[in-house]
């Protein structure tokens, strides 16, 4: 999987985690340009869109993904979870490529680099140099978790092919580095 290489946090974004008030669902903008909702599949189930790989994100859990244009060249993208391992710190980032239902190996500097599909590259040109689409997500007690990233720049959800849930806290300098515990597509 590759990592959609655009700027979210270095021209203007800010990721915010946020407390759950009432369940995820609730939180979703009713004003989004695009929504995916998904329910999480076991392991090895082909074709259902929505993946685990971890049990502490089970199958059943329910992941949303929200784009929102909030101003002239400004976006907003949100992520609302249940049915999380409750009390379990996650990352999660924006992918180019979709998923598949068996985890993937993750390799350094995943990127879009053509002449190396799948495998990384050498090459900076083509590397993720910590600008990409992040969320800090926090299961509460009832394995509930939503956090928001507003981008200094307009994304285009066809541009983006899944939500990748990794392990540990998230942030800039994290997310992605963790194992992959789920993944999410975002059909285009």
């Amino acid at each position: 999987m590759a990592t959609v290489t655009v700027c979210a946090n270095g021209c203007g974004g800010g990721e915010t985690p946020l407390p759950v008030d009432g369940p995820p669902e609730a939180l979703v903008p009713t004003d989004a340009d695009r929504v995916v909702r998904a329910t999480v599949a076991p392991a090895g189930d082909e074709g259902t869109g929505a993946y685990g790989y971890d049990e502490s994100v089970p199958a059943g859990a329910e992941i949303t993904v929200s784009f929102k244009e909030i101003a002239a060249q400004r976006s907003e993208v949100g992520v609302y979870a249940s049915g999380l391992d409750p009390g379990h710190d996650y990352a999660a980032d924006l992918h180019v490529r979709p998923c598949t239902p068996e985890a993937p190996t993750p390799v350094p500097a995943e990127d879009d680099d053509p002449d190396s599909p799948g495998s990384g590259s050498p090459n900076p040109a083509y590397r993720h140099n910590g600008e990409k689409v992040w969320f800090s997500l926090s299961a509460d007690a009832e394995g509930d978790a939503h956090a928001t990233n507003t981008l200094g720049w307009r994304i285009d959800p066809q541009d983006v092919a899944s939500l990748v849930v990794h392990s540990g806290a998230g942030g800039r300098d994290q997310a992605g580095t963790g194992a992959f515990l789920a993944c999410v597509d975002i059909p285009r």
